[in-house]
């Protein structure tokens, strides 16, 4: 796996696109970060600042008699920040009128509430873009309804990968002298068999975002084609119609269920693979023509989807038959025979995963749409 140490830059030059906030004397630059009571600079100048509200309302002559009954009243409530001819900032007290004063009161706390953010008021540069620009391909992040969804991407990628950590700890301890049997209760077993069952387990709908990172290069983008038989773009497209609200319930559930029948297959795969001997890969090749043609089914299907928004009767007569020889190919694969502790009836029912309780309900057909078009 290819990683990549990139530099962070602010995106942009900021002094093309926030040229008020940056000048000398700006109030972002120079408003102090304690949100105390205002404390009066010394010096007897002051500057003034009076809002009229409705002003236009207001004869030319009566809007000067309220300015100057206004200005006659006003109290000090804030400093303002000028530039010094001599170089740097000068302050001043700014006095005003209660209007006045809501208005410099509001500008203070949004200055301070964007400062959580931009901490430098000179780096004002979009730096959420910019670091993950370094990190996710375009065609990642276009999918993304906004940062907010692709942070939170981010963060579930961060919480995997402490699972994976939280794995390697609690099955260490499992075989430990010292340890086994604290490990052998029943609340270690359990989140250490579902850490373990994520780092096993197939993915179709995770394994796509990761594809998008930069750190895998093309030929390592390519293994999830390998494993699913999808590219990876097919794979987002998968996982975004399965949620996609312009596409009737029914689609969206049967897009769902497409999910984890995928996800069943690979499982079933890597279980009969896995503890044996690599050459018996020709005991696949059933459930492997069947799962090319079931794949191709689903291409069509993730077109008509996108498309129209509904499917073809053709096409779903074909993605049915698809669907009942990967069934009959599995539950009657060879690789089968001489499983440790999977009853027939488990086979029988094949992809309804009975041992796993969250997977319970699952159907083991496709669940029926009357979305069609002829």
């Amino acid at each position: 796996m290819a990683n990549q140490d990139v530099e962070m830059t602010d995106a942009g030059d900021p002094a093309s696109h926030y040229q008020g906030l940056i000048r000398a004397d700006s109030r972002w630059r120079n408003l102090p970060d304690h949100d105390g009571p205002p404390v009066k600079p010394p010096g007897d100048v002051y500057d003034v600042l009076i809002y009229i509200r409705d002003g236009t309302l207001y004869t030319p002559e009566k809007l000067g008699q309220a300015v100057f009954q206004a200005a006659s009243k006003a109290e000090f409530q804030s400093t303002n920040y000028r530039s010094n001819p001599l170089g740097g900032v000068m302050t001043r007290g700014l006095i005003g009128n209660d209007d006045a004063n809501k208005i410099i009161r509001e500008m203070d706390e949004l200055i301070r509430l964007g400062r959580t953010v931009y901490t430098s008021p000179m780096a004002l540069g979009d730096w959420i873009d910019t670091m993950f620009a370094h990190r996710y391909r375009p065609s990642l992040l276009h999918d993304d309804v906004n940062k907010a969804g692709t942070l939170r991407r981010v963060l579930d990628w961060a919480d995997c990968w402490a699972a994976v950590r939280y794995r390697f700890l609690n099955f260490h301890l499992r075989d430990h002298p010292q340890h086994y049997e604290l490990m052998d209760q029943k609340n270690y077993t359990d989140s250490g068999n579902r850490a373990n069952d994520m780092v096993h387990e197939s993915s179709v709908e995770g394994d796509c975002t990761i594809g998008g990172a930069y750190w895998l290069t093309k030929a390592e983008r390519s293994l999830y084609k390998l494993t699913y038989g999808l590219r990876v773009s097919e794979g987002v497209r998968l996982r975004t119609l399965s949620t996609w609200n312009e596409l009737p319930t029914s689609l969206q559930r049967m897009f769902e269920w497409i999910i984890r029948f995928i996800n069943s297959y690979i499982n079933w795969k890597e279980g009969r693979i896995r503890p044996r001997v690599r050459m018996l890969w020709n005991k696949l090749d059933t459930a492997n023509v069947r799962y090319g043609q079931f794949i191709e089914c689903v291409k069509t299907l993730i077109q008509d989807a996108i498309v129209q928004k509904k499917i073809y009767t053709q096409t779903w007569q074909n993605f049915t038959r698809a669907t009942a020889g990967m069934r009959n190919a599995v539950r009657n694969s060879p690789l089968n025979a001489g499983d440790q502790g999977v009853p027939q009836a488990f086979m029988d029912s094949w992809p309804q995963e009975r041992f796993k309780p969250h997977l319970s309900n699952d159907p083991i057909a496709p669940p029926r749409t009357d979305m069609f078009s002829l």
